[in-house]
């Protein structure tokens, strides 16, 4: 499947910037009383491929993030963490996939700021010392390596939290009850077994889902699943449904700071508006995950 970022999320134009001003005064003039601001940030490669955000642009996005932010890991954010007063803006920070480019780049650079981070591992494609190639597995971006467990070990190691892209990167909300049930156990199963630790976080595979695959994912007692609509998140929201802003690897540092503050919150709207146009229980979005 063609990857939708590339046709529909590449290169910030011009438009989306303006746009992103006009909300941006829209929101201060129907704002209400401050309150901290929470985001949850998705990221997949950072390294030097076609498809990945270069380390010295996400490093320079997570020195922007330890001087305006309080980064949290997922379980702390969604246990609303939001309790000093001192933070404006409260952010997780999440991968998807399961590339090498985490361990071998992001990593390093996430430790100088104490950073925590959930991955989500499509675990088929995890093998157990070598890294294999993100071609041999559909949906996934091409020429990447992926991450090995013995990468993962020092992930878990390092503080991240791992969660399930399930087995295969397919569109849960098109799959059989049977299929979904057995991608959502066996993916599991292989990182709890793998890590030593509970598997308890989600994310829908292109951010999609369906009213019926939400049940699944809520009966296989997950405790939350992500997506890719991209808002922050609010004080109450749906646990199986959490928003996520989506980083571009053509997002300057401008582009990073107006979507953290939410600027570009605005895409929700257009998100929302498509759904109709889906098939009828699905909610769609505008970037992959």
């Amino acid at each position: 499947m063609q990857d939708l970022r590339t046709r529909r999320f590449r290169r910030p134009s011009l438009s989306r910037r303006f746009l992103g001003r006009i909300w941006r005064r829209l929101a201060s003039t129907s704002a209400g009383r401050a309150r901290p601001r929470a985001v949850v940030l998705v990221y997949h490669e950072v390294g030097y491929s076609p498809h990945g955000l270069s380390p010295s642009n996400f490093a320079s996005q997570m020195q922007f993030l330890a001087g305006h932010a309080k980064v949290l890991s997922l379980s702390e954010l969604l246990a609303d963490k939001r309790i000093d007063g001192q933070s404006p803006l409260l952010c997780a920070l999440t991968f998807d996939d399961g590339y090498a480019g985490v361990h071998d780049n992001a990593a390093p650079i996430m430790k100088k700021q104490d950073f925590p981070a959930t991955v989500y591992l499509t675990t088929d494609a995890i093998h157990e010392v070598q890294n294999m190639s993100s071609d041999l597995y559909a949906g996934l971006d091409p020429g990447q390596r992926m991450l090995s467990w013995r990468q993962v070990h020092h992930l878990v190691e390092g503080g991240f939290s791992i969660g399930s892209h399930l087995c295969q990167h397919l569109d849960l909300s098109r799959l059989s009850a049977e299929e979904g049930w057995r991608q959502l156990a066996l993916s599991r199963t292989a990182i709890e077994s793998h890590t030593g630790r509970p598997c308890t976080h989600l994310a829908y595979p292109w951010g999609r889902f369906s009213l019926r695959s939400i049940e699944w994912v809520r009966r296989a007692k997950y405790e939350s699943a992500v997506t890719v609509m991209h808002r922050g998140l609010p004080t109450k929201f749906d646990p199986f449904r959490i928003p996520r802003l989506y980083v571009d690897r053509d997002c300057t540092l401008e582009d990073f700071q107006s979507i953290v503050n939410g600027d570009w919150d605005y895409l929700s709207v257009g998100q929302v508006l498509r759904r109709p146009f889906a098939r009828s229980t699905i909610i769609r979005s505008h970037v992959s995950a």
